[in-house]
């Protein structure tokens, strides 16, 4: 009997993809980065885009050779969205996600009241600051 091992190709056992950070809760006007880090033996290559298909509003720049960053500057309502980065490293691929949500936030003198801005519709909340 004669017993053959198969092996991935070392770009595939090594190809590892974090975007930071996961979740994202970013206030309207702020600055939001996102970093895509692939460990990768070969020069990875980077793209983002989002999971609806709608156009990457954001600034996608190249750091190191294993890094790139999608930068919101101003965040806009428009921003509110699952983005996701995808990595190729030779013949082999992985992605990673990031949830982005944008909030409007208004402070009272006695509690606070945070406007959840979603593209279409703002839910209001008011929460009671405990003393």
């Amino acid at each position: 009997m004669v017993i053959k091992w198969f092996s991935p190709p070392v770009s595939a056992a090594r190809l590892e993809v974090k975007v930071n950070p996961r979740v994202a809760l970013s206030h309207v006007g702020d600055r939001l980065v996102a970093e895509c880090e692939a460990q990768c033996a070969e020069n990875a290559k980077f793209l983002w885009d989002t999971l609806s298909d709608v156009p990457l509003e954001g600034r996608v720049t190249r750091g190191e050779s294993a890094k790139s960053f999608l930068t919101f500057d101003p965040v806009t309502i428009e921003n509110e969205e699952t983005f996701v980065c995808k990595v190729t490293c030779g013949k082999d691929w992985r992605q990673s996600r990031i949830k982005v949500t944008v909030y409007c936030k208004f402070i009272t003198s006695h509690y606070t009241l945070v406007k959840f801005c979603f593209p279409g519709k703002v839910s209001t909340f008011i929460i009671l600051e405990v003393r």
